[in-house]
């Protein structure tokens, strides 16, 4: 197995209200839930990327990246 680093994130008080019901929601731990995430941004278009975190559209074709959530969601 790689090694594996462990960061800490900082969440608004809802924000951790609504994160700590994930993980019982679907009965695993908080850490999975989040190296989970982690993983599937990192691994996405940087449109995808910057559309998923709110900033600008810059040089960054958000509308594709819109689109291609839209399909994820459908499926």
């Amino acid at each position: 197995m790689k090694p594996r680093s462990i960061m800490r994130i900082d969440l608004r008080p809802t924000a951790r209200e609504r994160f700590t019901k994930v993980p019982d929601k679907f009965g695993m731990t908080q850490v999975a839930v989040t190296s989970r995430l982690m993983e599937w941004i990192a691994g996405q278009p940087d449109g995808v990327q910057a559309l998923v975190l709110g900033l600008p559209s810059n040089n960054l074709n958000c509308d594709a990246a819109t689109e291609y959530l839209k399909q994820v969601a459908r499926s």
